[in-house]
C-alpha cells in the first residue's frame, strides 16, 4: 500500500473514533435516572388524589426508611383544592435538567419523597423533607418551603449537630390540630423564616420548643397555638434569636407568646398583640439572663397576675428598650414584671397599660435596676400606674411621666419600701392619684432635678407624698400641682430625716400646706425657692406638724393662705421647730398671719419684708407656745390693715405663750393700722429686749405693747423716729391688769403723732 492510501486510511480511521466518542457522551447525557437518595428512581407516577410521609419513620442518617402509606401530614395548595395532589408527569423529565445551587432542597404541597428535593418543581413532601435534612449528612442546607398550607399532626424534631435553614417561600402556613408542637430544636443550629404558625399545641412551646443554642426564629406569624409554658415559642438555650415575627392570639399560662429560659438571647423588632398568659408574662415570660428584648410592639397582651406584656422573674442583666408597650393588662406590672438584678428598661413607650393592683406600666423588685428615658403616658393603677418599684438601688432617671393615674398612691411613680432608689432628671406632669404623683415609702430614696408639673392629689402630696426614711428631695422643680388636703407639692407624712432642698417650689397649691406639709421629724427643709403658693386655709408655704424640724435659707416669697400662716403655719404640739435665715417677703394673708406658732418654736435671722395681711399680724405665738425664741431678724416695709376696724391682734409680732423671748430685732419702714411692733397678751415670762424699732408707722396705740400679762421684762430696745396715730398712746404700753412688768434700759427719742406734720 503507497504512502497516499496508508494516510486516507488513518484519516477514516480517526473520524470513526471521534463519531464514536461523540455518541458516548450522548448516551451519559441522557440515561440520568434521577435517582433519589435512597436508590428509588424518581420515574415512579402517583395516580392517587393524596400520599403521606411517616415522620416518624426515618433511621440513621445515612439509611432514610421507604415512604409509608399512612402518611401524617397531609398537604394542600393554595392553587389547587385537591389534597395532595402531586403530578409528575412534569418533575420526572423536565426537571431533571434544572441547574441546582449548593445544598438547597424544596419542599412543596404536591412533593414526594420520590423526588430529589433539588428545585421547586420536584420537590420534597413536607414531612419527609424536614426529616431527611435534620440528618447530619444535610449539614448547612436550605430548604424553601413552597406557598400552600400543611396540615401538620406531628412533631420534628432536630436532634442532629447539623446548620440547617428553613425558609417560606411565598405564603406558607403551617396548620396545627392542638394535638402537636410544629418542631422540636434539640440540637444543632436551626434557623426558621417566613412561616406561619397557626393553631398548635404542646406543653412547652405551642409552636416551637426549643433547647438548642443559637436557634434563629425570624419573618414568622404565630397565632392561636397554645401550651402551658410559652403559647407559641419556648426558648431554654444560649443565644437564641427571635427577629421580626408577628405573635397575636397565643395562650399558655406562663408566656402567652414567648417564654425565655437560657442566657444572651434576642428578641427583636417583633408584634407581639393580642395573647394571653394565665400567670405570667402575657406577651413574653422571661427567665433567662442577659435577655435583650428591643424594638418590638407589645400591645392588648394581659397576664392574669404578674406582667401583663412582659413577666422576669429571678433575671439578670436583662435589656428592655426602643418597645412600644401598650393597652396590656396583669395584676402587678400591666406592661412589665421585673424581679432580679441589673435590669435596663431604656427608652420604651409604654401608654394605657393596667394594672389591678400595682405597677401600671412597670413593677420592679430586686437590686440595681434602672428605668431611663422611657414614656409613661396614660397609664392605671391602683398604686404606681407609671412604675412600682419595690427594689433597692433603682435609678429611675431621664423619663417623661404624664396622664397617669393611680387610684390610690403614686400617680408616676411609687416606691413601696424601697431602699436606695435614685429618681433624677424625670418630667412627670398631669398625673393623678389619691396620695402623690410620686409617692415615696422606703429608705434613702433620693429625689433630683425632677420636673414635677400639674400634678394632682384628690388627698394630699400633689406631687410628692413622702412616708420615708431619710428621703432627699434635691434640685427639682415643683409647680402647679394640687392637692384636696395637705401638701401643694409636698406631704412628708409620719417621716423622718428628710431634706428638702434646692427646690423650685412654686404655684401649689392645697387646703392645708399650699406648699409642703410637714409631719415629719429631724427633717430639714433648706434653701429652697417657695414661691406664690396657696393654702384655702393654712399654710399657704409651709404647714409644720412635727418636732426638731429646719427651716432654713429659703426664698419664700408671694405665697398665700387664706386663712392663716400665708408662709408657715407650726401646730401644736410640734417641737422644736427652727424658722432661720429665710428670705419672708411680699407674701399675703387674708384673713390671719404671715407665721403661726402654737408651740416651740426659733424664729432667727430672718428678713421678712414688704408681707401684706389683711386683719392680722406677721408673727403669731399663741397661748400654747412655749420658749419660743424670736431673734434676730429684719421686719422692714410689711403692711398689715385693719378692715374691720376692730384692730384686734394687728401687729407684728404677737406673743401670749409662756417663755417667749423677743430679742435684737430689727423693725424699720412697717406699717401697721393697729396697735405696734409687738404686742405680748396673756403672757408669763416673756422678754422683749435688744429690739430696733425706728421709722415705722402706726395708727394704734403702743410700738410695744403689754396686754396683761405676767412677769413681762422690755429691756434695752431702741424706739426711735417712729410715727403714733393721733391721740393714741405713745411708744411703749403697758396695760392694767400687767403684774410685775419691767422696764429699763430702753431708748425711746423722737417719735411723733401724726399730727406734728
Amino acid at each position: 500500500m503507497n504512502n497516499h492510501s496508508k494516510r486516507l486510511l488513518f484519516i477514516v480511521s480517526m473520524v470513526f473514533i471521534i463519531i464514536m466518542g461523540i455518541s458516548a457522551i450522548s448516551a451519559a447525557n441522557v440515561t440520568d435516572s434521577g435517582s433519589h437518595d435512597n436508590g428509588h428512581v424518581a420515574t415512579y407516577t402517583d395516580s392517587s388524589a393524596s400520599y403521606c410521609v411517616n415522620d416518624a419513620a426515618t433511621g440513621s442518617d445515612n439509611n432514610i426508611a421507604e415512604p409509608s402509606n399512612t402518611d401524617n401530614i397531609a398537604v394542600s395548595s393554595q392553587n389547587n383544592n385537591k389534597l395532595g395532589t402531586v403530578n409528575k408527569s412534569s418533575s420526572t423529565t423536565s426537571n431533571k435538567n434544572l441547574k441546582q445551587y449548593g445544598n438547597t432542597y424544596y419542599i412543596s404541597t404536591d412533593g414526594s419523597s420520590y423526588n430529589s428535593g433539588r428545585s421547586s418543581y420536584d420537590a420534597w413532601s413536607y414531612g419527609y423533607g424536614l426529616n431527611t435534612l435534620k440528618n447530619s449528612r444535610y449539614n448547612n442546607s436550605v430548604v424553601y418551603i413552597q406557598s400552600g398550607t400543611y396540615y401538620v399532626n406531628s412533631t420534628v424534631t432536630f436532634n442532629k449537630k447539623v446548620t440547617l435553614t428553613i425558609r417560606g417561600d411565598g405564603y406558607v402556613t403551617l396548620y396545627g390540630n392542638e394535638g402537636n408542637s410544629c418542631f422540636n430544636i434539640v440540637n444543632g443550629n436551626v434557623s426558621i423564616y417566613n412561616i406561619n404558625f397557626v393553631n398548635f399545641y404542646g406543653t412547652n412551646g405551642g409552636a416551637i420548643h426549643n433547647t438548642a443554642n443559637n436557634t434563629i426564629i425570624g419573618y414568622n406569624t404565630f397565632s392561636n397555638n397554645n401550651a402551658y409554658i410559652g403559647g407559641a415559642v419556648y426558648i431554654n438555650g444560649n443565644n437564641n434569636e427571635l427577629i421580626e415575627n408577628t405573635f397575636n392570639y397565643n395562650s399558655a399560662s406562663y408566656g402567652g407568646a414567648v417564654y425565655v429560659k437560657g442566657q444572651s438571647n434576642r428578641v427583636l423588632y417583633n408584634n407581639i398583640s393580642e395573647n394571653s398568659a394565665d400567670y405570667s408574662g402575657g406577651a413574653i415570660n422571661n427567665l433567662g439572663s442577659y435577655t435583650r428584648i428591643i424594638s418590638n410592639e407589645l400591645y392588648n397582651n394581659n397576664a392574669g397576675t404578674l406582667g401583663g406584656a412582659v413577666s422576669n422573674w429571678n433575671t439578670n442583666g436583662v435589656s428592655i428598650k426602643y418597645n412600644t408597650i401598650s393597652y396590656n393588662q396583669a395584676n402587678y406590672g400591666g406592661a412589665v414584671y421585673y424581679r432580679g438584678k441589673y435590669v435596663n428598661i431604656y427608652d420604651n413607650d409604654f401608654s394605657s397599660n393596667e394594672a389591678q393592683h400595682s405597677g401600671g406600666s412597670v413593677f420592679v423588685i430586686g437590686q440595681n435596676n434602672q428605668l431611663k428615658e422611657n414614656q409613661f403616658s396614660n397609664n392605671n393603677a391602683n398604686n404606681g400606674a407609671g412604675i412600682n418599684n419595690l427594689g433597692t438601688n433603682t435609678v429611675i432617671s431621664g423619663n417623661k411621666f404624664t396622664y397617669n393615674t393611680a387610684s390610690s398612691v403614686g400617680g408616676a411613680i411609687s416606691n413601696w419600701n424601697a431602699v436606695d432608689a435614685t429618681i433624677t432628671s424625670n418630667t412627670i406632669t398631669n398625673n393623678s392619684a389619691s396620695y402623690g404623683a410620686v409617692y415615696v415609702k422606703g429608705k434613702n430614696i433620693k429625689l433630683t432635678q425632677n420636673n414635677i408639673d400639674g400634678n394632682t392629689a384628690t388627698s394630699s402630696g400633689g406631687a410628692i407624698f413622702n412616708i420615708g426614711t431619710k428621703t432627699q428631695i434635691i434640685n427639682n422643680t415643683i409647680s402647679y400641682n394640687t392637692a384636696s388636703s395637705y401638701g401643694g407639692a409636698i406631704n412628708n407624712w409620719n417621716a423622718a430625716y428628710v431634706l428638702v432642698k434646692d427646690n423650685i417650689i412654686m404655684y401649689n397649691n392645697a387646703t392645708t400646706g399650699g406648699a409642703i406639709y410637714l409631719k415629719s421629724s429631724n427633717s430639714n427643709i433648706t434653701h429652697n425657692t417657695i414661691f406664690d403658693n396657696y393654702a384655702e386655709n393654712s399654710g399657704g408655704a409651709v404647714y409644720n406638724i412635727g418636732n426638731n424640724n429646719i427651716i432654713n435659707l429659703n426664698n419664700l416669697q408671694y405665697n398665700e393662705a387664706y386663712n392663716s400662716g400665708s408662709v408657715l403655719y407650726n401646730e401644736w404640739p410640734s417641737k422644736n421647730l427652727l424658722i432661720k435665715n429665710n428670705t419672708i417677703n411680699n407674701n399675703i394673708a387674708d384673713e390671719g398671719t404671715i407665721i403661726v406658732n402654737e408651740y416651740q418654736a426659733k424664729i432667727i435671722g430672718n428678713n421678712i419684708n414688704y408681707n401684706e395681711v389683711n386683719n392680722g399680724i406677721i408673727i403669731a405665738n399663741y397661748a400654747a407656745s412655749t420658749k419660743t425664741v424670736i431673734s434676730q431678724n429684719n421686719f422692714k416695709g410689711n403692711y398689715l390693715y385693719d378692715n374691720t376696724g376692730e384692730g384686734d391682734f394687728n401687729c407684728i409680732v404677737f406673743c401670749s405663750g409662756e417663755n417667749t423671748n423677743i430679742t435684737s430685732n430689727t423693725f424699720t419702714d412697717n406699717y401697721i393700722a393697729n396697735y405696734g411692733m409687738i404686742t405680748v397678751r396673756y403672757t408669763t415670762n416673756a422678754r422683749i429686749s435688744y429690739n430696733t424699732i425706728k421709722n415705722n408707722e402706726m395708727e394704734g396705740n403702743g410700738l410695744i405693747y403689754n396686754y396683761r400679762s405676767y412677769k413681762t421684762r422690755i429691756t434695752n430696745n431702741k424706739i426711735t423716729d417712729n410715727g403714733i396715730g393721733s391721740g393714741n398712746s405713745g411708744a411703749i404700753v403697758i396695760e392694767s391688769g400687767s403684774t410685775r412688768t419691767t422696764t429699763s434700759g430702753n431708748t425711746i427719742k423722737n417719735n411723733y403723732y401724726y399730727s406734728d406734720y
